[in-house]
């Protein structure tokens, strides 16, 4: 975790360094839970109301099925950016469907071009900063035969 750390503080920072005002950072998948432990890394927080970050809203919920930013970081089927959308945004498309007008084609085309441009942040971010460092350290391990448990 500290070498994981060390390569994306400057991601985290910035992500607190741009909190708007009356918002907080959120970990999408709870540091602190029962069945799971999420990371103090930037992927894993978001920008979240203050008011929706409370224990009494949000808490420490685990809830992959609805909480898609719980899911797995691809766009298959079941990932955070696969452009279903999971039941709670269904039932919000139909709001805004009944309420506004806005027909359910042009939600789910806008849902569609936002997980695209997470996705395609992620992704960049995976290839230029992640799989360098990960590459380096498994070569480093493995020419110095640390992993073979020979240092």
């Amino acid at each position: 975790m500290p070498a994981l750390y060390e390569l994306d503080r400057e991601a985290l920072q910035q992500v607190y360094a741009t909190v708007p005002e009356g918002f907080q950072v959120d970990h999408c998948i709870p540091k602190v839970h029962p069945e799971v432990s999420g990371l103090h890394l930037s992927v894993n927080t978001q920008h979240l109301v203050a008011k929706m970050n409370s224990r009494a809203v949000k808490g420490r919920k685990f809830d992959p099925d609805n909480i898609r930013e719980q899911r797995p970081a691809n766009r298959a089927p079941g990932g955070s950016f696969n452009p279903e959308p999971t039941p709670h945004e269904a039932e919000l498309i139909q709001h805004v469907k009944e309420l506004l007008g806005e027909p359910v084609e042009v939600s789910l085309e806008t849902l569609r071009n936002a997980l695209d441009h997470k996705a395609r942040e992620y992704e960049t971010y995976y290839a230029e900063v992640l799989e360098p460092a990960f590459v380096e350290r498994w070569q480093n391990t493995s020419l110095n035969g640390s992993s073979l448990g020979l240092k």
